[in-house]
């Protein structure tokens, strides 16, 4: 079978072949431009290429103050006087003298233009108190025991003597003489303080003479030196008070005084030992045998007074008529 080819149709394919190739290369011209463009930018201009920033410098560290510590007043006086002495004041130096000026070492012109160093005194730390140990109890802390009070004398105490066991001449006033007399008035006159009632009594009268009105008040407490008769000890104290019992049936008195853990039993309380002794002898006849023992007690004594005057030359005539009296010892107050 014959083919026959057209002469048309292989002229007109044939010079398409060419311009494709055309087109080809210029793209590919074009993608070498582009490719060489852009690598000349990167490498060459940085245009593209990120540039390396620089590490961010570091901040300085921050220096935090501390406030510095109170100086104590003592140890800055003391430096102070310190560096006081250590200065010594210069000779005073002529106005017409001039000396010419000499190269001084330097060394030695520094010495005395360093001041001393004030040393700073350390700071006082304060005192650690020492913690107790864990698990260990804190000591315990034993309380005062209350002291038993003594019990107080029985009103039964003789302070005043009978008249017939104490001699007049025995029994002596207790007067408070006073050391400073007073500068202004009303000045009050005292014919004395008494704690034996028979002394009063014989003092009454006398002031009366004088041609005063006498007044009695109450004084202070004063220690009195009494004469007690004793009988017996006990520490069981139904014991000491049947003994008191029984001194109050056959003796007429008595009383008991607790001193620690035992109780004293006395028979009577005397100011005078003359009484004391009196009755010690009635109480042996009646088969009571007791010992006088002497002790301070605080007693209630009576303040006898003659009048209160505004004058003092008055009081002081008032104390001469109360001491013509027989008055032993008037003071004004």
């Amino acid at each position: 079978m014959d083919f026959k080819f057209n002469s048309e149709t292989t002229e007109g394919e044939t010079p398409a072949q060419p311009q494709e190739k055309g087109r080809q290369t210029g793209l590919l011209v074009l993608l070498l431009l582009l490719l060489g463009g852009f690598g000349y930018l990167y490498f060459f201009t940085g245009l593209i290429r990120p540039q390396e920033q620089p590490p961010a410098p570091q901040p300085p560290p921050q220096v935090v103050k501390q406030p510095l510590p109170a100086r104590d007043a003592a140890p800055a006086e003391t430096a102070k006087t310190a560096e006081q002495k250590g200065q010594v004041s210069p000779p005073p130096v002529s106005p017409a003298a001039k000396p010419v000026p000499k190269p001084a070492d330097p060394k030695v012109a520094a010495a005395p233009a360093a001041k001393p160093e004030e040393k700073k005194p350390a700071p006082v730390k304060p005192v650690t108190k020492p913690e107790p140990a864990k698990g260990a109890s804190p000591p315990a802390i034993k309380k005062p025991e209350p002291v038993k009070p003594a019990t107080p004398v029985k009103q039964t105490e003789k302070a005043a003597v009978t008249a017939k066991n104490v001699p007049q001449k025995m029994a002596e006033p207790v007067r408070k003489a006073v050391a400073v007399p007073k500068k202004s008035g009303p000045w009050t006159v005292v014919a004395g303080l008494y704690v034996v009632e028979e002394t009063l009594a014989a003092d009454l009268p006398k002031v009366k003479k004088a041609g005063l009105t006498p007044l009695m008040t109450s004084g202070p407490r004063r220690p009195v030196s009494m004469h007690r008769l004793f009988y017996n000890e006990y520490s069981d104290k139904d014991q000491a008070r049947q003994a008191v019992e029984m001194l109050r049936s056959k003796a007429g008195d008595g009383f008991s005084v607790q001193r620690g853990d035992k109780h004293e039993v006395y028979a009577g309380s005397y100011a005078v030992q003359s009484g004391a002794r009196s009755e010690q002898q009635r109480l042996a006849a009646a088969g009571i045998n007791v010992t006088i023992r002497k002790s301070q007690v605080p007693l209630a004594s009576r303040k006898l007074t003659a009048g209160t005057f505004t004058d003092r030359k008055a009081a002081e005539e008032a104390l001469k008529k109360l001491k013509g009296a027989g008055i032993a010892a008037p003071v004004l107050e």
